[in-house]
């Protein structure tokens, strides 16, 4: 028998990703909190779930959920002020342990002999009592 010539066409999922899923319940939360797509995707994206915007509004169009009133600066600032981390303590004591250490800064570490000695680049400490 012959194949026929246009080939029927095969759609994609019908179902949302399982991570979608698993998910779902964060997303709500986050949105009760009035957190914007665009922050619950920077939320979600720290705490190791990769969920784009278009698949959070389509969650939460499909919950019920409105659009967000437009927020006034302070609000925003407010939002961003509560979603910040704080960076982590570096133990000084450990940084001379590391045989590689990846950077975008590299180049600085070039400069560390210069750095160290002030003579090198003319100029003069001087105590003052």
């Amino acid at each position: 028998m012959l194949q026929p010539f246009f080939l029927p066409l095969t759609r994609g999922p019908k179902n949302p990703r399982p991570a979608t899923g698993e998910c779902k319940e964060r997303i709500i939360a986050l949105r009760k909190q009035n957190y914007s797509i665009g922050e619950i995707e920077e939320v979600l994206l720290r705490e190791g779930q990769t969920i784009s915007a278009k698949t959070i509004h389509l969650l939460l169009q499909a919950e019920g959920f409105a659009r967000l009133f437009r927020r006034t600066r302070v609000e925003r600032r407010e939002a961003l002020q509560r979603a910040k981390v704080s960076a982590e303590v570096a133990d000084v004591s450990t940084f001379g342990a590391h045989r590689l250490v990846r950077t975008s800064f590299g180049g600085v570490f070039l400069f560390l002999p210069l750095m160290m000695e002030p003579q090198a680049q003319g100029l003069r400490l001087e105590q003052v009592e």
